[in-house]
């Protein structure tokens, strides 16, 4: 029958739909809507969606449904949203629609958790944009999903997910090709969010200098010795590239680990000594 969450969602709705008395049902995602002439409930094996219809429902039913999703599928991963209000999850699927994009990009090589996490972070960047109090959401996400959740949110948020549709479209289509460097340069991106620099097209190559300077100071500063440079599109490229040699020319303590570019998207990690402070602070001074 499935888990006890969707056996107790049955008993509440009672729907007469033959296919649900399976043994074995795979339920990978709910969706939730209004369809007047569709059934209480329908669930596609082959994608293990399970489509719920509000239309019909008493507000009681409605209640209960909302609570039973919380409690029991929402909670183990599957959605973020700790509100029983149908109307919530209602936007949520509109912001969803929205991002799709972004979404579908992101799904084949990030793990379920992650995927979770993108949606939740795209619902709060919709809701803060509309003016809404967002500290609640914010809470919520960090408590589901750690700080990794944290870092996930603070990207979207910067708007650096945007542009990752294109970059994943680029790579799929440059030779060589694999799916496992997709996986690792994401979980790069997410992982050391909070030790990387994001360099902006508006930003000319003195402006980024400086930004990479005072991020490798501020890090060391709290013994952290290491930075990953991201950038995304043609010119950022060059102009990271340009200024991450010139920083390695003339600063021994600076080394380059690792550079991985999909598409037109960049990732420079950089490790550092802790004199750097005092060497960068010198140089600045010339």
């Amino acid at each position: 029958m499935g888990p006890l969450w969707f056996k107790k969602l049955l008993e509440t709705l009672k729907p007469e739909v033959s296919l649900l008395k399976s043994d074995k049902i795979e339920i990978n995602n709910v969706h939730v809507g209004r369809e007047p002439a569709a059934p209480t409930i329908t669930h596609n094996p082959a994608t293990g969606e399970l489509k719920i219809n509000l239309s019909g429902m008493t507000p009681e039913q409605i209640k209960a449904t909302a609570e039973i999703l919380k409690d029991g599928f929402f909670n183990r991963g599957q959605t973020f949203v700790e509100k029983t209000s149908s109307d919530t999850i209602l936007e949520v699927r509109k912001v969803e629609a929205k991002n799709q994009e972004i979404l579908d990009a992101l799904k084949p090589f990030v793990s379920a958790d992650d995927h979770m996490a993108v949606r939740a972070a795209l619902f709060l960047r919709d809701e803060y944009q509309a003016g809404k109090n967002v500290n609640k959401l914010k809470h919520q996400m960090v408590t589901r999903f750690g700080k990794r959740g944290a870092n996930i949110a603070n990207l979207c948020s910067a708007g650096y997910l945007d542009g990752v549709p294109d970059q994943i479209e680029k790579a799929r289509q440059s030779p060589g090709f694999a799916e496992e460097r997709l996986r690792k340069w994401f979980d790069l991106f997410v992982a050391e969010s909070a030790f990387a620099v994001f360099v902006k097209a508006e930003d000319n190559e003195t402006a980024t200098r400086k930004f990479i300077v005072e991020k490798i100071t501020t890090n060391a500063s709290y013994g952290i010795h290491r930075l990953v440079i991201h950038g995304i599109g043609k010119d950022n490229l060059n102009k990271i590239r340009k200024v991450v040699d010139e920083l390695l020319a003339t600063h021994p303590q600076i080394q380059k680990q690792t550079e991985d570019q999909i598409g037109e998207a960049i990732s420079i990690q950089i490790t550092f000594t802790p004199d750097v402070i005092e060497k960068l602070s010198g140089s600045q001074k010339k």
